[in-house]
């Protein structure tokens, strides 16, 4: 080997040593940035988690803007203010008291509370089931998936996963009250038709046990115990002040007629249904429970009512219209038994009801029969009224118990068809039915009508008047007087039975029975003969 040449390499690699020496010598001296030595120091009272809680890069990148006035000196979150303290010593300010910053989720969106769209089966990372369809099996997708990788990344124990809530940056108690509030605002309620009751529920849970417990990058949910006590007795008076009971339809009726109020149905609380489905409601963890109501329905609708009051029968009677205060006197008598309701069994009486023949009473004067004679009477052709209402009710199949005929017989209806009323005679009649029936009565031109309504049973009412022997009047008598003139008519006498025909829907006859047998008295006619004039001179004798 040649030494002269081992030389000479030495020498140059030493004198490119040097030069390159002076070189990065002159560069530092170039290029040199000054460094505050507070920078250091400050750095030096940093933790060295480098967790980026503070906002920036790293604690060199912290201490570097507290030296230069770009972050406060407390802005450690880890430190805290012992911390912050010291920096604030070493920059000769004031440490200023800080309010600590948490990250959290603001719903409080607890497993019981977030919808599940479908069941997760997988990696439990949060990364990797952000991927997956839905983001995640929350219907939620702004809530804590829940699966801690934020509690795996932290390497400070700042978060924990607690009933589905990621809860980080507070302590254990601090942790501990959140979550009870966020569970805490579920009460659980009992919707009622009056409207949501919130029943004193007991709430347990095992809550301070679980966080106690807790390890990092795991996920924990709270077992909430919730107990009804008194459920019993609460749930029967809630059950009480939540039943309405129906309004069944009514009637109402007038002389002008029928005015129908709609029913309205009811609600009644089934308590034992009501006390089961609270009870295993917060057994399940549900949020609320139903009160179990149910229809109550009236007894009478408008629907029966109506079906109920049909007209049954009807039957009217002609009368001379220029006799008003006949006309007058009966249309009073309807207008009185107008709107009158029977029920079931009751007895109906047209004395009662119409009221005394009187003056006082607003009946008139007017013809009326006396003893077989037609005399001037007060309340005279009342008895019209009273024989066209029993035409009415016999033909509505109403039970006639009392009925009497007139002295002589009328002509607006058949023999023994007629009712005389007077003080010592009335018109009965009684309700067979298990249903209200209804009296109308009115006047018109020339006629008076009377209208019974209820609810058919099919049947139909004929009465049927035969006569058994006609009596003829004496010869009638002859009285004087200044013109010839018929002064009261001739009328036969009667022998006259009515009988009852109920007849069934088809037209048989089911049964043929006998109502009334009367006698009425024969009219001696009375007619007026003109007096013979006296001769007071002889007659003068034609001339031939």
């Amino acid at each position: 080997m040649n030494v002269t040449g081992i030389i000479i390499a030495a020498a140059v690699v030493g004198i490119v040593g040097i030069v390159i020496g002076v070189l990065l010598g002159i560069a530092s001296e170039k290029f040199k940035v000054e460094v505050d030595e507070r920078e250091e120091l400050v750095r030096a009272e940093l933790p060295g988690n480098n967790c980026g809680g503070c906002g920036y890069a790293g604690c060199d990148a912290l201490a570097k803007a507290i030296v230069e006035g770009k972050a406060a000196v407390n802005q450690c979150p880890v430190g805290g203010a012992p911390v912050g303290e010291k920096i604030a010593a070493i920059m000769g300010v004031e440490a200023s008291s800080s309010e600590k910053m948490v990250a959290f989720v603001k719903c409080k969106g607890t497993c019981d509370k977030a919808n599940v769209q479908y069941n997760y089966y997988g990696i439990e990372d949060c990364n990797k089931i952000t991927v997956v369809p839905g983001a995640g099996d929350k219907a939620c997708s702004y809530g804590c998936l829940g699966s801690g990788s934020c509690v795996k990344a932290c390497q400070f124990d700042a978060i924990h996963i607690v009933d589905g809530v990621a809860v980080g940056g507070m302590t254990f108690e601090e942790a501990e009250s959140s979550v009870r509030r966020g569970l805490s605002r579920i009460p659980f309620t009992l919707r009622t038709p009056a409207g949501d009751l919130t029943p004193p529920i007991v709430y347990t849970d095992d809550l301070s046990a679980l966080l106690r417990q807790a390890k990092r990058g795991e996920a924990y949910a709270v077992t909430v115990r919730r107990e009804f006590p008194d459920a019993e007795r609460y749930l029967a008076d809630v059950c009480a002040e939540n039943v309405r009971a129906p309004r069944d339809a009514s009637l109402s009726f007038s002389r002008r007629g029928f005015v129908y109020t709609a029913e309205k149905a009811g609600v009644y609380c089934d308590y034992a249904a009501s006390l089961s489905a609270a009870l295993a409601a917060l057994k399940e963890g549900k949020t609320h429970a139903e009160l179990v109501t149910r229809a109550w329905l009236p007894a009478v609708t408008e629907r029966m009512l109506r079906e109920r009051t049909q007209k049954l029968a009807s039957f009217s009677t002609k009368f001379d219209g220029a006799k008003t205060a006949r006309v007058h006197n009966i249309s009073l008598a309807c207008e009185r038994i107008a709107g009158t309701q029977l029920l079931p069994g009751e007895s109906f009486s047209f004395n009662e009801t119409v009221g005394k023949r009187t003056r006082e009473n607003g009946f008139l004067d007017a013809p009326v029969i006396v003893a077989g004679e037609f005399v001037e009477g007060t309340g005279g052709g009342v008895c019209q009224a009273s024989t066209t209402l029993m035409g009415a009710a016999l033909r509505a199949g109403l039970r006639i118990t009392e009925s009497r005929p007139h002295s002589l017989s009328v002509g607006y209806v058949p023999p023994s068809q007629d009712a005389m009323v007077s003080r010592y005679s009335d018109l009965k009649f009684v309700n067979p039915y298990d249903f209200p029936v209804y009296l109308l009565g009115s006047t018109g031109e020339g006629y008076v009508r009377f209208e019974v309504y209820g609810m058919p049973d099919g049947r139909r009412y004929e009465p049927e008047s035969r006569v058994l022997e006609r009596i003829a009047p004496p010869p009638a008598e002859i009285v004087e007087g200044d013109e010839d003139r018929t002064l009261r008519a001739e009328k036969a006498g009667l022998r006259s039975e009515c009988y009852l025909l109920v007849y069934a829907a088809d037209g048989t006859l089911l049964s043929h029975r006998l109502l009334r047998r009367d006698s009425y008295a024969c009219v001696q006619g009375r007619i007026q003969k003109k007096r013979a004039e006296e001769e007071s001179e002889p007659r003068q004798q034609p001339e031939p």
